[in-house]
């Protein structure tokens, strides 16, 4: 475990040794999920302590792909194998399988859930959405291929906007992707924005506003990027376009797709990794106008995390809890789950 300051605390850590890909934390900060090889353990939070309480098993490879629901005690896990499984833990003494979807041709990279959780989307060389119908024999709602975009080669981010009618996508083929519904479960290709290089990460900010993290590759290894890309909606253009860069620790490290960027509006805090640095990028309004799209943004790097490099590789995967107070992280140096306080206000 890196060394912190006054303004990060481990308030827990527990050695794990096994290689992980995702991990993940409950509406109630409670349960942890953590995804290593092909198994799903799952941990309690309690008392500044971790305790581990159950195992699933369901898939045959790299669990990637791990999301709680906030609305009820279900658990979508995604897979090297193809394959998108929906855990029920009403009884975590007892959890088990509600619905496999089955539909990707290639690994699942990515997985998101809109907050009204009736639509998941999720990428691999495809990005498909799936939507719910009642089920007219067991009088129950089911999760349903609704749409597909193929693209020609393996997507590696999705994110959603705040309105929910947006969803941004990135990868392999040096391209943004920007998706809008037009109808209740039909989305349409608002736009394409080419970029010199591939892309392992991209997130909202708000409606207007995203980051991209471009990915340099070099001898077949990629590395981390100098900066992370800021976009926004032009009103008179009536697209995105590149607005500004914000310099990022981890240039020039070997870095892994695992580990989405995650924005907390609560916190007005971005959480960035980048080769093995994990970036804190505070989020603030500069001046409020009438309209969205003309308020001014300024991001601020006031935390670096090293987690150094494991035999060259920048390995690490985590979260951070849904009041954004606390980060979970894994590491392939430490081998160890280290749940760290952030006290920066």
């Amino acid at each position: 475990m890196p060394l912190l300051n006054q303004k990060l605390v481990t308030i827990c850590s527990k050695k794990w040794r096994d290689p992980c890909l995702v991990i993940s934390i409950d509406q109630n900060n409670i349960i942890i999920a953590l995804g290593s090889y092909c198994i799903i353990h799952l941990f309690e939070f309690k008392s500044s302590k971790l305790k581990k309480v159950q195992t699933l098993f369901g898939h045959l490879d790299d669990i990637t792909t791990l999301v709680f629901f906030n609305k009820k005690q279900q658990l979508i896990s995604g897979s090297k194998d193809m394959q998108i499984i929906i855990w029920s833990l009403n009884l975590l003494s007892e959890p088990k399988k509600i619905q496999k979807l089955q539909g990707h041709l290639n690994y699942i990279n990515c997985l998101i859930l809109n907050r009204k959780e009736d639509l998941i989307i999720s990428g691999c060389s495809q990005i498909i959405f799936w939507t719910q119908l009642l089920n007219q024999q067991s009088l129950q709602q089911q999760w349903v291929y609704s749409q597909q975009y193929q693209s020609d080669q393996s997507i590696f981010g999705l994110s959603i906007n705040d309105d929910e009618n947006q969803v941004i996508a990135c990868g392999e083929n040096q391209e943004i992707l920007i998706m809008e519904q037009k109808y209740s479960n039909y989305w349409l290709i608002k736009q394409k924005i080419q970029v010199d290089e591939q892309g392992f990460r991209i997130c909202f900010i708000n409606n207007n506003l995203f980051v991209f993290q471009p990915i340099i590759e070099c001898d077949f290894v990629c590395l981390g990027a100098k900066t992370l890309d800021v976009y926004t909606f032009n009103s008179l253009q009536n697209k995105y376009v590149k607005s500004g860069e914000i310099e990022v620790k981890g240039d020039c490290q070997s870095c892994y797709q695992y580990f989405p960027t995650l924005y907390n509006s609560r916190r007005g805090m971005l959480i960035h990794k980048n080769g093995c640095h994990l970036n804190l990028i505070r989020v603030k309004q500069d001046s409020i106008l009438l309209k969205e799209e003309n308020i001014q943004y300024q991001f601020e790097l006031v935390e670096i995390i090293n987690f150094g490099n494991s035999n060259g590789f920048g390995n690490l995967i985590g979260t951070l809890s849904n009041d954004g107070e606390n980060l979970i992280i894994w590491d392939s140096n430490s081998k160890e789950i280290n749940i760290i306080k952030i006290i920066i206000q």
